[in-house]
């Protein structure tokens, strides 16, 4: 009575073998780029097989002259990516979680995805979005238009064009420095998009290459969604590239955060030589005067 039990168990056993066998083992890979800079290439990778799911990646040889590429229209997943040096760029889409240490770079060109969360203390270029969270203590460049689920930062955020979205939380932490070039946001702000936002740390502002026609200026730089909230404030501001006759300050309210820039009326002082011009044009007109007088008398 016990034989359908114990072939049933073996004809299990059998089969979870058979999967177990069938099923690849994880694999540290590692970047040689022998052939080209597709990704996809297995010739590209120490061990000549591409990586695949549950892999864990490394990117660590910046003198290499084929450095790792995921062309637009490709999508591969991974469970781990590791740049430590060289730089990885992405047209298409990235399933892995990603952590970059200096002097790595990673790059997501427009419409590049990665899905997973990144920890950068090398340089981050992103022009495309992030479906994770992402932990930033290095540079940190937002590119025409791009997008977070959430970002931490303690490093430097340089914004670069376009509205940066921030689908949760925006949080500049006590060491972080808010970069922005005014003259990339002609139209006008605001620069960042956010469900929630916590200021701190800098704000840098660099007005080169900006005109002012009107004498009193506003830009909406932050923005958090409805039923979102925005808290804390900067530290400090570093401002460049400011016209003389223009003041600088910033206000800040339950939803969004503004700078304004407003044009001084100044009095002209005259120069010592117009004061002297005036004395003596005074003395000559009292020596018509007298003159005159005297003239007169006579």
């Amino acid at each position: 009575m016990s034989r359908p039990f114990t072939s049933s168990l073996n004809s299990a056993i059998g089969v979870s073998l058979v999967f177990l066998l069938a099923s690849p083992a994880a694999m540290a890979q590692t970047w040689d780029g022998d052939t080209n800079a597709n990704w996809g290439v297995a010739t590209n990778w120490n061990g000549n097989v591409a990586p695949s799911a549950g892999d864990t990646v490394t990117i660590n040889n910046g003198s290499l002259g084929n450095q790792p590429s995921i062309s637009s229209g490709d999508s591969f997943t991974v469970q781990q990516t590791a740049i430590t040096a060289g730089s990885l760029t992405i047209g298409g889409s990235l399933t892995s979680n990603v952590t970059v240490q200096n002097p790595g770079t990673l790059t997501i060109q427009v419409g590049g995805d990665l899905v997973g969360n990144v920890t950068n203390n090398g340089t981050f270029n992103n022009s495309g979005s992030v479906t994770g969270n992402v932990s930033n203590s290095g540079t940190l460049h937002a590119l025409n238009g791009a997008s977070f689920h959430s970002l931490s930062n303690t490093g430097l955020f340089d914004l670069g064009g376009g509205v940066t979205n921030i689908v949760d939380t925006l949080a500049l932490g006590a060491g972080s420095s808010l970069s922005i070039a005014m003259a990339d946001y002609p139209s006008g702000g605001p620069s960042i998009l956010a469900g929630n936002a916590v200021l701190g740390g800098l704000l840098m502002l660099d007005f080169s290459g900006v005109s002012f026609i009107d004498d009193f200026w506003t830009f909406d730089l932050i923005q958090v969604g409805v039923g979102g909230g925005l808290t804390g404030d900067f530290s400090g501001f570093q401002v460049s590239g400011l016209a003389p006759d223009l003041s600088f300050s910033a206000s800040q309210f339950d939803t969004y955060y503004s700078i304004n820039l407003e044009r001084m009326i100044t009095t002209p002082v005259p120069e010592p030589e117009i004061y002297a011009m005036l004395g003596l044009g005074l003395g000559l007109m009292g020596w018509v005067g007298r003159r005159r007088k005297l003239q007169t008398a006579a």
